[in-house]
């Protein structure tokens, strides 16, 4: 009985992590699409599960900014710009910043 237990909680913890990547993918499909919406939302249920996978800061900023929410999308920016890490794995953070301040009229 204490090993069926064991394995139902180690294979529902293996349903939770795979579950955001499943979110990922639906939210890539979406952006390929130019669904920024339908993507910004995969991606909010893939943060809400798992907030420390790689590159989805990034992908929520994009989404965001592809549909005009320019100030959720500065949020996710401003975070990779508060990290050395995530700097460095997106360079280009800063161009970002730069067009979502024009985009709001903060110049």
């Amino acid at each position: 009985m204490k090993s069926l237990i064991l394995y139902i909680l180690i294979f529902s913890s293996f349903q939770i992590f795979g579950q955001t990547k499943v979110w990922i993918k639906f939210g890539d499909e979406a952006l390929f699409e130019g669904d920024n919406y339908g993507a910004s939302k995969f991606y909010l249920k893939a943060w809400n599960e798992d907030s420390t996978y790689e590159g989805l800061i990034y992908k929520l900023g994009l989404a965001f900014k592809g549909y005009h929410n320019y100030k959720k999308s500065l949020k996710f920016f401003k975070r990779i710009e508060a990290s050395q890490d995530l700097q460095i794995n997106h360079p280009d953070y800063l161009f970002h910043i730069a067009e979502l301040y024009k985009g709001l009229g903060d110049y």
